[in-house]
């Protein structure tokens, strides 16, 4: 009669990762009346192991798994921080379309399709996802508050050529006139100019925060400003 031993199962019997195989084999020492041992091989069904391999005491499944996606949440991370810092710049909100918002609409659905058959992954996934999520925000905000504020800046300014021409029954010649230098303009609107056409009428522009050569100009007769494209 022979007595039969088997050991616990572990990972170190399938290689680590369960769920690439369809069958494992589990070992089991025999040990014969003269004392010698030798190895019986048994498959183990496929369902044993990706039960197994699914349970916390897995340590060889769990060993390079959290490793591997603990990298690519810092990858987004980093990667997320760049787009925002270079897409949240002045004109560069059409580059954020085209290079983060438009793959974002087609990697998101994937993520959440992963997420779906992939349980495990799921809270990595959903990181990942909001990091991407948190850095279109900030880059959607800033856009929002550069237009805003330079906006405002512009309103301020037209006011004070609609009074100036009130006041002296013509526009200024430049806007030196009204105490707002060159420099002044730029700062506060960025790329923008004013002159008088010959027919004495003013123009009063500034360039598009959100994407470059469009601009905004100042109706002086409808006090409203109209959106020119290039």
């Amino acid at each position: 009669m022979s007595l039969l031993r088997r050991p616990k199962l572990n990972c170190s019997l399938h290689g680590g990762c369960l769920g690439d195989r369809d069958t494992a084999t589990n070992g089991a020492e025999v040990v014969r009346p003269d004392n010698s041992l030798t190895l019986s091989i048994e498959p183990i069904p496929r369902a044993i192991l990706l039960q197994h391999s699914e349970s916390p005491q897995c340590g060889g499944c769990e060993g390079n798994r959290p490793q591997e996606t603990k990298k690519t949440i810092y990858s987004s991370l980093l990667t997320a921080i760049l787009a925002a810092l270079v897409f949240s710049q002045r004109h560069m909100g059409l580059g954020a379309v085209f290079f983060v918002v438009l793959p974002l609409l087609v990697w998101i659905p994937y993520c959440f399709y992963v997420m779906v058959r992939q349980p495990t992954l799921r809270d990595y996934r959903l990181v990942r996802v909001s990091i991407w999520v948190i850095a279109v925000v900030c880059i959607a905000g800033t856009h929002y508050l550069r237009h805003e504020t330079t906006r405002h800046n512009a309103d301020v300014i037209a006011s004070a050529i609609n009074q100036f021409a009130t006041t002296h029954g013509h526009y200024p010649a430049s806007l030196d006139e009204i105490g707002i230098t060159h420099r002044q303009l730029v700062d506060k609107l960025g790329m923008a100019g004013y002159y008088l056409r010959n027919d004495g009428t003013p123009d009063f522009y500034y360039a598009v925060t959100f994407t470059i050569f469009d601009t905004y100009d100042y109706d002086f007769v409808a006090k409203t400003w109209r959106y020119a494209a290039d």
